[in-house]
């Protein structure tokens, strides 16, 4: 099986993997919203998106596929599952090899609200960080809070 078929058979598993399934009630879901300066496929061709909690063990997470029949941009939104104390979002690019490219974290104190925001930045491709930190603006820095109100994204969103 290819990366390429795997990242198809993960696209499908999404919906489950976040929380998303049909019959799940608004209120027990959260939005992060990826976004960023990233294309696709030159990119990028897959968001994954992982929820962590404070020991940085996934809880949820999952893979959409923006290069599939109807390809599309940043920002998506993803619903994941509500976001109850602490949590890590970690949005990581996914480039056409099926390997990270890039990615970006947001800390979340309890989810709720407007959407999470994480930016994936083409400034950040290849940066490797350390646990606690993100690539914001070509260089490490301390993970921000979701509320940091520098974090936003501007362009709507494209729902998967």
């Amino acid at each position: 099986m290819t990366n390429r078929e795997v990242l198809s058979v993960l696209t499908l598993c999404v919906p489950l993997l976040l929380g998303a399934a049909p019959g799940c009630a608004d209120d027990a879901l959260d939005r992060v919203r990826v976004c960023g300066d990233l294309s696709v496929p030159a990119d990028l061709v897959a968001v994954r998106v992982t929820v962590l909690d404070e020991a940085l063990t996934e809880v949820a997470g999952g893979v959409v596929d923006l290069d599939g029949d109807a390809p599309r941009q940043l920002p998506v939104d993803v619903a994941v599952t509500h976001i109850g104390g602490r949590r890590v979002i970690r949005a990581q690019a996914i480039g056409a090899a099926g390997v990270e490219v890039g990615r970006a974290e947001v800390y979340v104190a309890n989810g709720g609200g407007d959407a999470i925001v994480v930016n994936l930045a083409r400034d950040c491709l290849g940066q490797v960080c350390a646990a606690g930190q993100t690539c914001r603006d070509g260089a490490c820095t301390v993970t921000p809070d979701a509320a940091d109100p520098d974090l936003r994204c501007d362009a709507p969103a494209v729902y998967p």
